[in-house]
C-alpha cells in the first residue's frame, strides 16, 4: 500500500503490525499532519468476530479524550478493509523501556499515575480495557505515557444488558494476555474495572523490579500461579522500592477483587504520596528508539491465554473459595461539647474532623465521611441503628471539655453489632497537646482493631498542618462559621478567622484554602469585581504550593475556576480532590457540578459523580440537586423532579432545588409552574434572573426577557457558553438589543 492514497490519507511506510492489525505511517492531506493507519489484516476482514473486535476498539477509544490515551481521529473503510486513523507516536513501548531491568522510582510512579488516570477516565465512561500490559503502554520521547489498543475493551453494562453477539467472553475463549490477567479473568468469569487495576499492578511490579510477578513459561502452570500463589514481595527483588509502593502493588495483585483498590482514583491517591519533585517533571527520556505507531495486541498471546484457560479448566480442580476479610469500618460520630461555654462547639467539631482525617490515612480501614456522620450530631439513635445506616461495624463516640488552658477528651469505640466496648480512654491534657490527643486516638483505634500500620501510614497519621495552636483555633472558628454560606455576615466572619489563622501561621494550607473559597463566594454571589476573583485564585495557588496533596486545596482551586464559569478546569481540580479523598462526598458533588455545567455538558458522568456523593452520604441535599441537574440534561424530567424533591425533603429551607424544578417545568413547557418554582427559589441572584428571562422568552415576552437578562449580566453573570446553548433564548438572538447586550458584556 506504500504510495497509495486511502480516503484522504497518503500511505508512506509500514511501521508495525500484529495479529489484529497492520500499521502504516501516513499523511493526512486535508489537515497536513502525520497519522498512524491501522488496517485489519485481509485474511481477517471477512471474520465477523475479528471485525467486531476491530470496530469495538475504534468505538471504545474514540469515546475517550484523555492525554494518556492514544487519540482516535477517524474510522473508515478502503476497498472492504476497515481502518482506524490515530495519533502518530514517537518513542517506545513500555515493554521495550523495561527490557528486563527495573526502572527508576520517579519514572515508575509517574507512568503508574498516568496509566491510572487514563483508566479512571475510561472506567468513568463504563469502559474496561482488559488487556493492560507493557506492550500496550507507549512512552513518548517527552516521557508521556499513552494507553493503546482497546481491542479487548468492553462496556460495563448491567447483567444481561448485552446480547450474545456483543459478548467477548465466549465459551473456550478468555480475552486478554495471560501473564497480566486477573484471577477472575483467567477463570473466564465476568470482570469489572478491578481487573484492569490487577493488570496495572503487574505492570507496576514489572517496572519496579524488571520482572513479572508470575514468570512460569508453561501456560497451564502460569495460570495456576496466578490463581493460587502469592507474588514475591517486590522489595525482595529490588530493596530500593519504598514500602508504600510495595504495599500499593500488592494491593493491586490481591486474588479477591474486593481486597484490591476499588477504583483507579484510589490507587492514584496512594501513588501521589510517593511523587517527589522528580515525578512532577517529565522524568528521564526513554532511549531514542522510534516506534512510529501504537503496539497491537498479539493474537499469539491471546491464543495462549485461551488454551491455558481451557486446559486448566479441564485438568485442575476448582480453587477453594477462601474468604477474604473485608476492611474494618468505623464512623466517628460528632464529639459532644461538654464545655461550660456552648460556643466551644466549633472545637469539638474540629476534634471530630481531625480524627476522621487521621483515620482516613490508614489504608486498611474504611472510614465514614465527615458529611455522612454530621447528621447524627445530637442524635439519640441507638448505636446499632447508626451502624446499620452507615454500613459500618464500629462507631467512635466521645466528648470534649475545653476550659482555659486544659482540654479533656473522652472517647469510646463500640462494636455496633454487639454493643460491646472495644476500647475506651480519657485524655486530660494541656490544650497545647490537643494535636497529640488526636494522633493518639487514631493510633489507639488502629491498635484496638489489630491494624498494622506501615511507617508511611504512621507518619501520615502524625502529620500536622500547623503546630500553632492559635492558628488552629482560628481556622476551626472560621470553618464552623463559614459552612459555604453566601450570607455576608457569615462570609465576613469566616474571612476574619481565616486571616487571623494565617497571621499566626502564614504557611497554614487549610486556612489558605478556606480563604480562597470565601473570596470566590464573594465574587460569584455578592461582589463580581476582578479583585475578588484574583484574590481567590492567589489564595488557592498558595494552598496548592504549600501542600499539593491537600484535597481542600484542589477543591478551592476548582471552586475558583467554577465561579468564573471555567468548568473544564474546575473538573480537573475536583477530580484531583476525589482521587486524594475518594470518600469525600462534597468533592464528588462538586465534580458533578463541573461536569454538568460545562458546555457541552457531560451529563452521564455528572450523574455518576452525584450518585457517588449520595452513596457516600445519603442525606446530602446538594448532591441530590446536582443529580437532578444531570438527569434534566438527559431529558429524564420526572426523575430530575424526583431528585429535586428529595433535596427539599432533606432540607425544607433549602431554596436551590426550587430552581431545579423551575428548569424542569420550563423544559416541559409548563411556564406557570416554572414561574411559581422560581419565586420559591429566591430573587435577585443572576442565575435566577437568567431562568426568569428564559421563561419570558419561551412565552414570547421579549421585552421582559431582555430586561431580566440585562439585570443578570449587570449583576455579574458571565456564563456565555450556557447562554449560547440555551434553547429558550433563541427568540431573542435576532433582536439587535440582545446582540448589543452580548457585545457589551462579553469582553
Amino acid at each position: 500500500m506504500i504510495g497509495q492514497t486511502v480516503s484522504h490519507y497518503r500511505v508512506l511506510e509500514k511501521v508495525g503490525g500484529g495479529g489484529m492489525g497492520v500499521v502504516y505511517k501516513a499523511e493526512d492531506t486535508r489537515l497536513g499532519r502525520m497519522v498512524a493507519l491501522k488496517f485489519l489484516p485481509e485474511e481477517l476482514a471477512t471474520d465477523r468476530q475479528a471485525l467486531e473486535r476491530f470496530q469495538r476498539e475504534a468505538r471504545a477509544a474514540s469515546a475517550l479524550n484523555h492525554p494518556n490515551i492514544c487519540t482516535i481521529y477517524d474510522v473508515d473503510d478502503s476497498d472492504g478493509r476497515p481502518f482506524i486513523a490515530m495519533e502518530l507516536l514517537e518513542g517506545q513501548t513500555l515493554k521495550h523501556r523495561i527490557a528486563g531491568r527495573p526502572m527508576s522510582l520517579d519514572l515508575t510512579v509517574q507512568v503508574g499515575l498516568q496509566i491510572a488516570d487514563a483508566l479512571e477516565a475510561a472506567h468513568a465512561r463504563g469502559i474496561i480495557h482488559r488487556d493492560i500490559k507493557p506492550a500496550n503502554v507507549f512512552l513518548t520521547e517527552r516521557g508521556q505515557a499513552k494507553l493503546l489498543d482497546f481491542g479487548l475493551a468492553k462496556s460495563l453494562r448491567p447483567a444481561g444488558a448485552e446480547t450474545a453477539a456483543e459478548s467477548l467472553t465466549q465459551v473456550g475463549a478468555t480475552p486478554g494476555t495471560l501473564p497480566y490477567m486477573a484471577p477472575e479473568q483467567v477463570r473466564g468469569e465476568k470482570v469489572d474495572a478491578r481487573a484492569d487495576l490487577y493488570a496495572l499492578g503487574t505492570v507496576l511490579y514489572e517496572m519496579a523490579t524488571g520482572q513479572r510477578p508470575f514468570r512460569e513459561e508453561l501456560a497451564t502452570r502460569l495460570a495456576d500461579e496466578i490463581l493460587h500463589l502469592p507474588p514475591t514481595p517486590p522489595r525482595r527483588l529490588n530493596p530500593e522500592i519504598p514500602e508504600r509502593l510495595e504495599a500499593a502493588i500488592l494491593k493491586c495483585l490481591e486474588k479477591d477483587p474486593a481486597s484490591r483498590f476499588q477504583s483507579a482514583r484510589a490507587l492514584m491517591a496512594d501513588l501521589r504520596l510517593l511523587a517527589g519533585p522528580g515525578v512532577a517533571s517529565a522524568g528521564p527520556r526513554p532511549a531514542a528508539r522510534r516506534w512510529w505507531a501504537p503496539a497491537v495486541a498479539g493474537a499469539l498471546l491471546v491464543a495462549v491465554a485461551t488454551v491455558a484457560t481451557v486446559l486448566w479448566k479441564r485438568g485442575s480442580p476448582e480453587p477453594a473459595q477462601t474468604g477474604v476479610a473485608a476492611k474494618p469500618s468505623v464512623a466517628v460520630l460528632p464529639f459532644q461539647n461538654m464545655s461550660a461555654d456552648p460556643q466551644n462547639e466549633y472545637f469539638s467539631d474540629g476534634m471530630t474532623e481531625e480524627i476522621i482525617s487521621k483515620l482516613s490515612r490508614i489504608q486498611s480501614l474504611q472510614v465514614a465521611s465527615r458529611t455522612s456522620v454530621m447528621r447524627y450530631k445530637g442524635t439519640q439513635k441507638d448505636i446499632k441503628e447508626i451502624g446499620q445506616e452507615l454500613a459500618v461495624r464500629y462507631v467512635l463516640e466521645g466528648s470534649v471539655r475545653k476550659a482555659e488552658s486544659r482540654v479533656r477528651v473522652t472517647a469510646q469505640l463500640i462494636d455496633s453489632q454487639t454493643g460491646f466496648h472495644v476500647w475506651a480512654d480519657d485524655f486530660d491534657r494541656e490544650i497545647k497537646d490537643v494535636f497529640a490527643v488526636q494522633e493518639e486516638t487514631a493510633m489507639r483505634i488502629a491498635e484496638a482493631l489489630n491494624l498494622r500500620l506501615s511507617p508511611q501510614e504512621q507518619q501520615a497519621v502524625r502529620r500536622r498542618y500547623t503546630e500553632n495552636l492559635e492558628a488552629y483555633d482560628a481556622f476551626l472558628r472560621g470553618r464552623a462559621v463559614f459552612g459555604f454560606s453566601d450570607e455576608p455576615k457569615r462570609l465576613e466572619a469566616a474571612r476574619k478567622h481565616f486571616q487571623r489563622a494565617l497571621k499566626s501561621d502564614p504557611e497554614y494550607a487549610p486556612a489558605l484554602a478556606g480563604l480562597a473559597q470565601v473570596e470566590a463566594l464573594y465574587y460569584r454571589n455578592l461582589d463580581p469585581t476582578p479583585a475578588r476573583q484574583q484574590r481567590a485564585e492567589e489564595f488557592a495557588r498558595q494552598a496548592l504550593a504549600r501542600d499539593p496533596q491537600l484535597a481542600d486545596a484542589h477543591m478551592a482551586m476548582g471552586f475558583v475556576h467554577a465561579v468564573r464559569y471555567d468548568y473544564v478546569h474546575a473538573e480537573d481540580e475536583f477530580r484531583q480532590a476525589t482521587a486524594l479523598e475518594p470518600d469525600n462526598a462534597l468533592a464528588w458533588s462538586r465534580l458533578s457540578w463541573a461536569l454538568g455545567y460545562q458546555q457541552p455538558p457531560k451529563a452521564k458522568e455528572a450523574e455518576a459523580a452525584a450518585r457517588e456523593a449520595i452513596r457516600l452520604q445519603s442525606s446530602f441535599p446538594i448532591a441530590y440537586y446536582y443529580l437532578g441537574r444531570a438527569l434534566l440534561l438527559q431529558q429524564r424530567y420526572e426523575e430530575a423532579a424526583g431528585a429535586f424533591q428529595q433535596a427539599l425533603e432533606l432540607e425544607p429551607n433549602y431554596s436551590v432545588p426550587h430552581l431545579g424544578l423551575a428548569h424542569v417545568r420550563l423544559a416541559q413547557g409548563n411556564y406557570l409552574q416554572a414561574r411559581k418554582e422560581l419565586q420559591l427559589s429566591g430573587s435577585g441572584a443572576p442565575i435566577i434572573l437568567v431562568v426568569s428571562s428564559s421563561i419570558y422568552a419561551a412565552q414570547g415576552d421579549r421585552e421582559n426577557a431582555l430586561a431580566e437578562l440585562e439585570k443578570a449580566l449587570a449583576g455579574g453573570y458571565r456564563d456565555f457558553a450556557a447562554l449560547d446553548a440555551n434553547p429558550h433564548l433563541a427568540p431573542l438572538r435576532p433582536d439587535p438589543r440582545f446582540q448589543q447586550l452580548m457585545r457589551k458584556y462579553r469582553k
